[in-house]
């Protein structure tokens, strides 16, 4: 996918967001060079129930921050209590085939 063509689907995610209203968590570098602020609010606006959290980031806030998302994902994502959570160890946590999260530091 190049950017041509990743913006001629903008109108069919933005018809796909509104119709299905996924669970949807939003992270963002407010130090993006090559995204406008308005690009993460336009998503808020389109999924009102959107979890948009800001980072002191780059266009790699993924990289930059990638603890802290992590751990959002899993916040915002994992169907156990954050209390259940937080008392498991790497080696009963289905997460993964491994038995744990990656880096888990509980």
């Amino acid at each position: 996918m190049t950017l041509a063509t990743n913006i001629q689907l903008y109108p069919q995610w933005v018809a796909y967001l509104k119709d299905r209203q996924p669970k949807t968590l939003i992270v963002w570098g407010r130090n993006d060079p090559l995204f406008l602020p308005a690009a993460p609010d336009f998503v808020k606006q389109i999924v009102p129930t959107a979890d948009l959290r800001y980072f002191d980031g780059s266009h790699f806030v993924l990289d930059e921050y990638a603890d802290a998302i992590a751990e959002a994902i899993i916040e915002m994502f994992s169907p156990m209590p954050i209390e259940q959570r937080s008392i498991l160890s790497p080696s009963t946590c289905p997460s993964t085939s491994e038995g744990g999260l990656a880096n888990e530091s509980r």
